[in-house]
């Protein structure tokens, strides 16, 4: 708290950061919700289906993209291009932890959630959210969910194309 003073800066302005973050998570998956169902769905039953390789494929997806970017930024020609790589990562982990969060609030034993899923997916957000407030365990949980649905994605996008789609049927 003494290094917020010394900032000059509120002991709860570390409160709006977080809030704002979240938000944008909560509105991310409303948005992959509405927009795009089959895939967000289809990385729903993904994590459903095998929590552990999805987490291990995150893992080693954001380790490889991590290396990446340290590689192109050492070769000065490769700054426009490690930017471009951050910039999907980070858009990746929100993707993938506002589908642990949806996926959270499904799981949830409350009798008025059921069948609306836009309430799920604010209770799972907020469960994460106060989950991620933790001091030791809560950055390790928040990273881990977002690997998790990085895993999640990339086994999707992988996958082949769904039947009675045309828009997805190869030639």
């Amino acid at each position: 708290m003494s290094t917020f003073l010394l900032l000059g800066l509120s002991p709860f302005s570390w409160l709006g950061g977080s809030l704002v973050s979240f938000a944008l998570v909560f509105l991310l998956a409303l948005g992959g919700k509405r927009f795009f169902p089959d895939r967000f769905d289809g990385v729903r039953a993904e994590l459903v289906r095998s929590p552990v390789h999805a987490l291990v494929r995150g893992f080693f997806i954001t380790t490889a993209a991590l290396g990446s970017i340290v590689l192109l930024v050492i070769t000065v020609v490769g700054i426009p291009f490690a930017f471009a790589l951050g910039c999907a990562l980070s858009i990746a982990s929100y993707v993938g932890l506002a589908v642990a969060c949806s996926l959270l609030g499904a799981a949830l034993p409350i009798e008025s959630l059921r069948g609306n899923e836009t309430k799920q997916l604010a209770a799972g957000t907020l469960a994460v959210f106060v989950l991620v407030q933790v001091p030791l365990l809560g950055p390790l949980l928040g990273a881990t969910l977002a690997m998790a649905g990085i895993g999640g994605l990339r086994v999707t996008h992988a996958a082949a194309p769904a039947a009675g789609h045309p828009y997805r049927d190869r030639a």
